[in-house]
């Protein structure tokens, strides 16, 4: 029931992100998507390209081939490898 409570929320975080649009991440930070993640295709544009601005340390972007929404689960072993990769040059 929480992950579906989750959803059921979107309206109140979207009012809660809404007053925060000007917030911006400075800590090094990455980005691992799957090449068939539906969400990623749901914007309009490069969903990546749309989050550099508020990722001011955005270091890397690994897209993987074939790959959905659930990453950590669909590739465990490639996740881990590119977090210890990642991590090794911060």
């Amino acid at each position: 029931r929480g992950p579906l409570n989750r959803y059921r929320n979107a309206h109140r975080d979207f009012d809660f992100l809404k007053q925060r649009a000007d917030t911006r991440i400075h800590q090094p930070s990455l980005f691992i998507g799957g090449s068939r993640d539906l969400v990623l295709s749901s914007f309009p544009g490069d969903p990546v390209a749309m989050m550099k601005p508020f990722l001011t340390d955005l270091r890397d972007t690994i897209i993987l081939d074939g790959c959905g929404h659930w990453t950590q689960q669909e590739r465990a072993e490639a996740i881990n490898q590119h977090l210890r990769n990642w991590l090794e040059r911060l």
